[in-house]
C-alpha cells in the first residue's frame, strides 16, 4: 500500500515526505487507551534536500510499555500456542493479526509465521517479549497490509528469530522475502536484543519506510542486513550485521523523494560482501560509532564502506572503515562537517563523482589506492593525513578506461575544469604517484600542508593543469624532480622551489633560515627527495634564505620574484618542465598514455 502524501518543491528543490505520526504504544497509566482506539494524527513533515536531511523522530516511537490489560498475550509452545485476547488467530502455522492493536508474544515456536493483515488505516504494534521463534520454510514476521507495524523489543529479553534457506509459498512479488518483512511502514522500538538469522535472503526488509529507535541487534543476512525500500531512518540502538549483501540499505531508485537513509548516535558494525551503508539516493550520518568491513565478493561487486547515489553527508562520528571499494563514496557530493576517519581501502578513501567538501574533522587514510578524490575537491578545516599508492588528492578529469590493479573504475568526464582548493586545515599526503593532483587550478588560501611525494619519475609532488596559486597558510611538498612544478605568479605569497644534485635518504633534516639564522621552517622528510618547494608567510620578495640539508648548508636563494624556481647553484628552472625537459609548458606529459586518475 502506497499511502505516503510526498509534494516535491522544485525551487526549493527540497521534497516533502509525510512523517508518520501514529500513535504507536500505550503507557500503563490511568489515561492511556488501546492502540485500535487513537485516531491518527496530523502528518508532520521531514525534509529532504539534495545535501541534507532534516527527519524528526517521533518522541512517542521511545515508548516500549504497554498496557496488560488491553494487550493481547500469546504464549508460544513449538507449534501451538495460547492465546488471550480477540484480533489473533491460530490458522495452522499461521497466527492471523486482523485487528489493530497490541500483540504480546513469549515463548518459544516452531514453523510459525504472525501474519498482519489489517485495514490500511490500522496500526499493529508486535511485542517480543522473550521469544525464540525458527521457521523452516518462510518469514517468521509478514506484515501483507497495514498502516503501520510496530515490532517492540521489550526491556531486558532476548529475542531470537530464524527462517530457513529457502521459502514456499511466496506470492508473485516474490514476497516475502526476509526473515521480518513488511509491505508498508515498519518501525522497531524497544532496549531489548533482537538477534536474527536471515538464511533465505533479507534480515529485515520493508517495501515502505523503516524507522529504528533504540535496540540491540544481531543479524546475520544471506543478503543484505537491513532493508528499507522508501527510507531507513535510525536513532540510537546497537547493530551488529553480517550480510552477503549490503549491510543496511534504502532501496528506491526510481524516486528521488526517496531511497534516502539517516542514521543519528548509533553504534554500527558490519561486515558485508556488498556495502556497508547504502542510499539509492541521499545518505546522512548525525554522531555515533561505526566500524564497517567489506570483503569483495565479485569483481564487479560493489564494495563500498558508505554510499550514496545523490549526496553524501557525515555530520559527526567515529568511523573505522576497512574496505576493498571506495570507503566513502558518492555518485553525486560528498560533504564532511565533522567527524573522525581511520580509514584503510584498496581504492579511494573518499570519492564524489561531483564536489568533495571537508569542512571538518579528523581524517587518517592510512593506506589507499588514493586518498581524497573529486570533480571538485575544497578542503577547509580539519587534520588530514593520507598515504597513497598513487595519488594523495586528486581532482579527476579523465576516465579510467581500464581498471588498475584489480581497483574499479571512475565515472568521471572527459578533461575539463577539476579544481583542488584548499583554504585551512592541517593536511599531510604520502603518495607514490602526485601528492596533490588538480585537473584544473590548485589554489591555496590558507592551512598547514605538508607533502612527501613521489621518489620515482612519472609524478610530481604537485601536478596542475591550469594555475597554482598561494594567498595564504604553509606548504611544503618534496620528492622527485622529474615533472616537478612550483606555484604560478598570480600568487599573492612567495615561494620558491630547489632542485638539488643529489637525492637525500629518508629522515633526513631539511632547515630554511633568513639572513640573520633565524629558523624560518625546519622539517623531518619521510621519503626520499633531490627536490622540494616551500611558501610560507614568513617569505618575502628580496628575501634570501639559506637551506640546510642534515646540519649542512646546500644552497643559498634570493627570492627575485613571488616565484622563484632554481638548481642547487642558483639557476633558474622552469617549473612546468622538469630538468629532463619530461613536462611541457601546459602541464601535459609528452605521449601521456595512462589515463587521469
Amino acid at each position: 500500500m502506497r499511502k505516503k502524501n510526498v509534494g516535491i518543491m522544485s525551487v526549493t528543490v527540497l521534497v516533502l515526505l509525510a512523517a508518520i505520526t501514529i500513535w504507536m504504544s500505550v503507557t500503563k497509566n490511568e489515561s492511556s487507551e488501546p492502540l485500535d482506539e487513537i485516531a491518527q494524527t496530523e502528518e508532520k513533515p521531514n525534509e529532504v534536500s539534495s545535501s541534507n536531511i532534516n527527519y524528526e523522530f517521533d518522541t512517542k516511537y521511545e515508548d516500549e510499555t504497554w498496557d496488560d490489560s488491553t494487550a493481547k498475550h500469546i504464549t508460544l509452545n513449538g507449534n501451538s500456542t495460547s492465546i488471550e485476547g480477540q484480533g489473533i488467530s491460530q490458522v495452522g502455522n499461521t497466527l492471523r493479526i486482523q485487528k489493530a492493536g497490541d500483540y504480546v508474544f513469549t515463548g518459544t515456536s516452531t514453523n510459525l509465521q504472525i501474519h498482519v493483515n489489517v485495514q490500511d488505516t490500522e496500526t499493529v504494534r508486535i511485542i517480543l517479549n522473550g521469544v525464540t521463534m525458527t521457521h523452516a520454510s518462510s518469514a517468521i514476521v509478514y506484515s501483507e497490509n497495514a498502516d503501520n507495524t510496530v515490532i517492540t523489543l521489550a526491556k531486558n529479553t532476548t529475542n531470537t528469530l530464524s527462517d530457513g534457506d529457502t521459502y514456499t509459498g511466496m506470492n508473485e512479488k516474490e514476497e516475502p522475502s526476509a526473515t521480518i518483512f513488511s509491505n508498508d511502514d515498519l518501525i522497531f522500538n524497544g532496549s531489548g536484543e533482537l538477534v536474527l538469522k536471515g538464511n533465505f535472503k533479507n534480515g529485515i526488509q520493508t517495501d515502505d519506510d523503516l524507522v529504528i529507535m533504540d535496540g540491540k541487534y544481531q543479524i546475520h543476512a544471506k543478503n543484505d542486513g537491513i532493508k528499507g525500500k522508501d527510507s531507513v531512518a535510525i536513532k540510537q540502538g546497537s547493530f551488529m550485521i553480517t550480510a552477503d549483501g549490503d549491510g543496511i540499505q534504502a532501496s528506491n531508485a526510481t524516486d528521488t523523494s526517496k531511497g534516502w537513509l539517516y542514521i543519528k548516535d548509533a553504534t554500527v558494525d558490519i561486515n558485508a560482501l556488498g556495502d556497508g551503508l547504502q542510499a539509492e539516493t541521499h545518505l546522512q550520518i548525525d554522531a555515533g560509532n561505526y566500524k564497517i568491513v567489506t570483503l569483495e565478493n565479485t569483481t564487479d561487486s560493489s564494495n563500498k564502506g558508505l554510499k550514496a547515489s545523490a549526496s553524501l553527508t557525515v555530520n559527526g562520528g567515529y568511523f573505522e572503515l576497512t574496505t576493498v571499494d571506495d570507503s566513502i563514496h558518492s555518485n553525486g557530493n560528498v560533504t564532511i562537517n565533522n567527524g573522525t576517519y581511520l580509514i584503510n581501502t584498496e581504492d579511494d578513501g573518499m570519492h564524489a563523482d561531483n564536489a568533495l567538501v571537508i569542512n571538518g574533522g579528523t581524517i587518517h587514510v592510512q593506506s589507499s589506492y588514493e586518498g581524497l578524490e573529486g570533480a571538485q575537491v575544497t578542503i577547509n578545516d580539519g587534520i588530514i593525513s593520507i598515504v597513497a599508492q598513487d595519488d594523495g588528492i586528486n581532482s579527476a578529469g579523465g576516465n579510467d578506461v581500464q581498471e588498475e590493479q584489480g581497483r574499479r573504475m571512475d565515472h568521471f568526464a572527459s578533461r575539463g575544469d577539476y579544481p583542488i582548493q584548499i583554504n585551512g586545515g592541517t593536511i599531510t599526503v604520502n603518495a607514490n604517484g602526485d601528492g596533490i593532483d588538480a585537473n584544473g587550478n590548485l589554489e591555496i588560501n590558507g592551512g598547514d600542508i605538508t607533502v612527501f611525494g613521489p621518489t620515482q619519475g612519472g609524478n610530481g609532488y604537485l601536478d596542475y593543469d591550469g594555475v597554482a596559486s598561494i594567498t595564504s597558510g604553509t606548504l611544503f611538498a618534496s620528492g622527485t624532480s622529474d615533472m616537478m612544478q612550483g606555484m604560478s605568479e598570480d600568487s599573492s605569497q612567495a615561494s620558491f622551489a630547489l632542485v638539488l644534485d643529489q637525492r637525500y635518504s629518508a629522515q633526513s633534516l631539511l632547515e630554511i633560515k633568513d639572513d640573520n639564522g633565524n629558523l624560518l621552517f625546519s622539517k623531518e622528510v619521510m621519503k626520499d627527495f633531490n627536490a622540494f618547494i616551500y611558501s610560507g608567510s614568513n617569505l618575502n620578495v628580496g628575501d634570501t634564505v639559506h637551506v640546510s640539508v642534515n646540519g649542512s648548508e646546500v644552497s643559498s636563494i634570493t627570492l627575485n620574484s613571488v616565484m622563484t624556481n632554481v638548481s642547487q647553484n642558483g639557476q633558474n628552472v622552469p617549473m612546468n618542465q622538469g630538468p629532463q625537459g619530461d613536462r611541457n609548458q601546459g602541464g601535459q606529459r609528452p605521449g601521456e598514455q595512462k589515463p587521469r586518475m
